[in-house]
This record gives C-alpha cells, structure tokens and sequence, in this order.
C-alpha cells in the first residue's frame, strides 16, 4: 500500500494486492480525506490522526497488510505458554514481536479475553436460570394479580371481612396440611415449567436452568452434570467440527443424559402429584369440619389459597432470582496477573554475540576451506615437494620459469645475484658434489 499526502491534503492511493493469484494494482486519488476505497481484497479507509505534524514538504508511506489467518498464524508461531514447574498453576506467557508495546498490549488483552470467555463458560447456567426466572416472574406476576383482584371483588361483593370463629379454628388446625400444599404446589408448577422446558425441541442444546428452587437434590444434580457436558461440548466445537470423534463421543453422552433428564423430571413430577393427592385427601377432613360454615366462606377460602399458592411462589422466584443476580456478580476471574507483561532490556533477535561468533568462525574457516580444497584438487607439479611423493631420483636445483627475461635471451648475466643467477648457481654446486 503506497500512499502519497500532500500538504495541500490530497492523497495518492496505489494497492498492489494478489488477487486469484495474480498480481494486480489499483490507483486512486482523493482531494481530502477521511476517506474510503474499496478493493477486491478488501475496503480499506484512511483517517488523519491527531498526533500528525503539519507538514513541511509532501509525505509517502509504504504499508503492508496482511490477512488475519496470516497475522493469527504469526503470533501462534511466535507465542509461548509455558508452566513455571511441573507443581504449579502458574505460566509464563512471552511473545516475541518487533514493537515492544505491541507486544506487551497482545499478552494483555490475551488474559482479559481469557478471562472473559471462561466467565461467559460459567455464568451460561446462571443466565439461562435468570431468563426462566423472570419468565415464570411474569406469569406468576400476572396470575397472582388475578387472584388478588378476584379476592378483593369476592369481600366487596360479598361483604365478608373475616371467617367465622369455627371456620378459623378449623383453618389453624389445618394449617400445617395447607403449609404443605402450598409447597407441594410450588415445587409442582416448577417442575412442569422445567418440563416443557426439556421437552422443547428449541432447547435442545441449551443448558437446563438448575438454580430455580428445586427441592430434589437428585434432580438438581443430573442438571449440573447434563450442563456439564453441554459447555464441554461447546467448548470442543471451537476448534473441531462435528466429525470429531471426541464431538460424537461426547454427543452420545449428552443424549443419553438428557433422556435421564426427562425421565427424572417426569419422575419427580409423578411424586409430586401423588404427595398432593395424599395432603389433598388429609385437608378434606379438616375442611369438613367447616363444612356448615357459609358458602361464602368456603368461596373465599378458596380463592385465599389459590391467592397464598401463587404470592408464595412469587416470593421464592424473587429471592432465587437476587440469588442468582449474585451469582452472576460474584464470578471470580479464572486467571490472574501475577506479574505485568513487560519487554526485555535487550533485543532477543539478533543475538549479537552469537553472530559475531559465527562470523569469527566462518571468517575463518572458509579461507581454510579453500585453501585445504584447493590443495586437494591440484593435478600439477609445482615444486621439489611434488616431485619428492612420486619419485626416488635426487633433486639437484629448482629453476624458475621466466615468461619475458629482461635483459635479452641470456638469464643468466656475470656479476649479478638476481633470483635466475641465483638458481643457476647452485645447480652449478650441486652438480660438482655429484
């Protein structure tokens, strides 16, 4: 990307960008910027930014651009986590990058979406528990207004402001058996909504909202496993498809579990309904006992009932929803910084000691090379040491070979001690010792 700004503000756009594997380039100008230009390979925008000095002669620049597969593959390569012991939870991020606060930003905000994605991994079940929370909010709200409407409109009508001495000790001698109703209704309307919840084929890979007020500690605990193996599921399709055998593995499982879900749902929901059916049965002694009260009376306590079942839901769904609220506030960072990303006094790359030594040995080592290669591939004879490998004769002299003699055709000249004469001579020596 060769970019030109002038100082009158006019930009010179030049891309050169492969495109199906070709070479292409593409120019344009603009008379000001901000402005925009759109390629094949991508759009790219130019802004001026605050910190640029006014300009004293033209500027160029020269940027290069890469694809985010590219990028993500060079900081993969260059990035390094690794365990400070084999006994501890603590590891050492290092990033190697040719801008030391680019560098130190990566690691940064490398933690922050660390952190952030297991909170999102953890506070799943505690959202999708908010959403059926506020849902059953909303219907209980609206129902329970129903009925207090529909007790108020009943006294008005009716003119009744209280039960009958007889109706009343009745009533407290009943209570406890409406006190388990009352519950036993709770649980009831719960686990019929966390049923059609289940069996909702739009939910089918959402997790089960657990933190509601379930009394069955065995149900609750076959939700926390089934959410489980959901998140772990998630997790797994993040870098692996569904042809992933640990993916199928794992799929096997989830619908295995989400059946024990269904039948341990529809269970309790059996056992409630035969609980109510047995402290239906053990009220209607005690209401008999009212039985010559007014007919009124007998209205407006059931109405009452039907108002204390649903106010009583509306409260525990209230409390379970700040429960939940807290649990979402409360959510603890899994990792944390114990020591702030900070960049080496000195560069990691180039080593300058490691490169001065490998010039030194280079430097040499290669002109001992040569020179052991050279000797190695010499074919000619060159001097006395040659000649004395492959034979036995003596040597008498060494006369060298002069290509242009500098004073006529005689090498040798009387009363002159030049290298030739010098050679001659003590042939001449050796031969008369011979």
């Amino acid at each position: 990307l060769h970019l030109k700004y002038t100082m009158n503000g006019k930009l010179d756009v030049k891309v050169e960008y492969m495109f199906d594997e070709e070479k292409q380039e593409t120019e344009v100008s603009f008379d000001s910027i901000p402005a925009v230009f759109p390629t094949p390979v991508g759009v790219f925008s130019f802004t001026k930014n605050d910190s640029v000095p006014p300009l004293e002669e033209d500027m160029n620049l020269v940027a290069y651009v890469n694809s985010p597969t590219d990028v993500t593959e060079s900081y993969v390569e260059n990035l390094s986590v690794e365990p400070t012991s084999k006994t501890t939870t603590i590891a050492a991020i290092s990033l190697q990058n040719t801008v030391k606060q680019r560098g130190i930003d990566f690691i940064n905000c490398l933690v922050d979406f660390y952190n952030l994605d297991a909170n999102d991994e953890k506070n799943e079940v505690a959202q999708k528990s908010a959403e059926f929370i506020d849902e059953r909010i909303g219907i209980i709200n609206r129902e329970l207004g129903t009925a207090e409407t529909e007790l108020a409109d009943f006294k008005q009508r009716s003119g009744l402001t209280d039960l009958t001495s007889d109706a009343r000790l009745a009533l407290e001698e009943s209570s406890k058996y409406e006190q388990q109703l009352t519950e036993n209704a709770t649980q009831l309307r719960l686990v019929e909504s966390l049923r059609n919840y289940v069996n909702n084929p739009k939910n089918a890979n959402e997790v089960i909202p657990a933190n509601v007020g379930l009394q069955d500690q065995n149900l609750g605990s076959i939700i926390n496993q089934y959410n489980t193996m959901l998140i772990e599921r998630k997790r797994l399709l993040r870098t692996s498809s569904e042809n992933n055998p640990a993916v199928i593995n794992i799929n096997t499982g989830i619908e295995s579990m989400r059946h024990n879900v269904q039948t341990t749902v529809n269970s309790v929901l059996r056992g409630l309904q035969i609980a109510q059916s047995n402290l239906e049965r053990q009220a209607r002694k005690f209401e008999g006992r009212i039985s010559s009260a007014p007919q009124q009376e007998k209205e407006f306590l059931t109405i009452s009932r039907q108002q204390e079942i649903k106010a009583t839901l509306y409260i525990m769904l209230l409390q379970k929803r700040e429960e939940n609220a807290i649990t979402l506030a409360s959510t603890a960072n899994n990792g944390r910084i114990i020591k702030a990303a900070l960049p080496s006094k000195k560069p990691v790359s180039p080593k300058k000691m490691l490169v001065m030594l490998t010039a030194l040995v280079l430097g040499m080592g290669i002109p001992v090379g040569l020179i052991y290669l050279k000797d190695l591939l010499k074919y000619k004879i060159e001097n006395a040491e040659d000649v004395e490998k492959i034979t036995d004769v003596p040597i008498l002299g060494e006369l060298p070979l002069s290509k242009k003699p500098e004073k006529g055709v005689i090498v040798v000249q009387e009363n002159q001690n030049g290298m030739m004469e010098e050679a001659f001579r003590g042939l001449r020596t050796n031969m008369l010792f011979m």
